[in-house]
């Protein structure tokens, strides 16, 4: 599930100046069974996140819009997975794996507007921007002991995400008037490159504070549709000019 909601507000200088942002919710969550039984599938996580980025912007006049964009968010997503016990004919857990993340960008965006039909019109919408996630990923894992007695090994280590993005998105505005107006944007039609590195570092224990790198990724992705950006297939928001 994703909930977005974009509130822009226009002051001074005939409505030049824009103020606004973007607040997002998304929620994740399966069920799984193998052979009638309820199983694991650590493919399939199950959480949740939520960001919220200010806007600020200056219209030049009614074709082109520039403006810069700062983004905060949070996430908690967990993986688990299990092994099938014949002796009691279900499937136990083995282990879970949580990746908390702080996440930070900055970037900016330009809106030209394409065409017109009276109150609705036809926008392009380019975002450029990098981005930086903080997180710490803990390994849960379950075993029995000697006298059949669950024990837990708790291992965490801390990882390190930069993201460098360049999005292109189409967006209609209706106008309800001179002030107040609704704009849609269609993600499922939205163009994407984004490089992401994600550098994971070694395990925190007694024996060391885990800051040497344990893993370094670096991915590439040029995308067009609703992969580029989330599963989100249409964003509205709304904005008033005084």
């Amino acid at each position: 599930m994703a909930v977005v909601l974009l509130l822009c507000f226009c002051t001074a200088g005939r409505s030049q100046f824009v103020i606004g942002g973007d607040l997002g919710f998304s929620g994740r969550d399966y069920s799984y069974t193998q052979d009638g039984l309820t199983a694991y599938d650590n493919s399939l996580p199950h959480g949740w996140a939520v960001t919220i980025a200010p806007r600020v912007g200056y219209a030049f006049g009614d074709q082109w819009t520039l403006g810069v964009r700062l983004g905060f968010g949070y996430s908690d997503y967990v993986h688990s997975d299990g092994f099938y016990n014949p002796d009691l004919m279900e499937w136990e857990l083995s282990e879970r794996q949580r990746q908390v993340e702080i996440d930070v960008d900055a970037g900016i965006w330009v809106r030209r507007r394409l065409l017109a039909w009276g109150a609705l019109s036809f926008h392009v919408e380019t975002n450029i921007g990098y981005g930086q996630g903080f997180g710490t990923r803990t390994l849960t894992q379950y075993t029995l002991n000697n006298w059949n007695f669950s024990d837990r090994v708790v291992t965490s280590r801390d990882t390190r995400t930069g993201r460098l993005t360049l999005t292109l998105v189409p967006v209609f505005n209706y106008a309800f008037g001179s002030h107040f107006s609704m704009d849609a944007y269609l993600d499922f039609a939205s163009l994407a490159f984004i490089r992401k590195s994600t550098t994971i570092y070694g395990e925190k224990s007694q024996l060391g504070n885990g800051d040497k790198v344990h893993s370094h990724t670096v991915t590439y992705d040029v995308d067009l549709g609703i992969h580029s950006l989330s599963s989100r297939l249409l964003t509205i928001g709304f904005s008033y000019r005084f």
